[in-house]
């Protein structure tokens, strides 16, 4: 008994010395450094990665939206004014990105503060606004001016 715990010993001994001369006989330490390296990529990979940012939508403003006035049919009458036939839409001034989703009323006044004054509302959903259709009769023969009241989230 004591003969074969001391060869299952030297077995045991003989396979970590043949174990520890196979690496250290090579002189290449770049099976150790590739295995490291190798166990330290899945960690690097998962420290940098990252979740995309949400979309940055742009709030319609005067600053970025307008109205525009079309006036598609003026008859006058001399001194007694004319008629104006046109059409009024909201449109962007400058590169944005409103919510898809959201909507905002644009009230707008057509000559405001004079004796005809006009106000309409008009919803913009994401980039597209509806358009307006009127006439209005006016005393004067110069073309209105449209200027927004207010934008208001709904």
């Amino acid at each position: 008994m004591i003969a074969l715990a001391a060869v299952g010993g030297l077995c045991t001994i003989g396979v970590l010395l043949a174990a520890i001369g196979a690496v250290a006989g090579t002189g290449d330490n770049t099976t150790a450094t590739s295995h490291s390296a190798a166990s330290a990529t899945p960690a690097a990979t998962i420290a940098h990665t990252s979740i995309p940012a949400p979309p940055v939508y742009d709030v319609p403003s005067t600053q970025n939206i307008a109205p525009e006035l079309t006036v598609t049919e003026k008859k006058c009458f001399g001194s007694a004014g004319c008629i104006f036939a046109y059409e009024l839409e909201i449109v962007t001034t400058t590169p944005v990105v409103f919510h898809p989703s959201k909507r905002y009323r644009v009230t707008v006044a057509l000559d405001e503060g004079t004796d005809w004054e006009r106000v309409h509302s008009i919803t913009v959903v994401g980039e597209k606004a509806g358009v307006i259709t009127g006439r209005v009769s006016s005393d004067t023969s110069t073309t209105p001016v449209v200027t927004i009241q207010s934008i208001t989230p709904l």
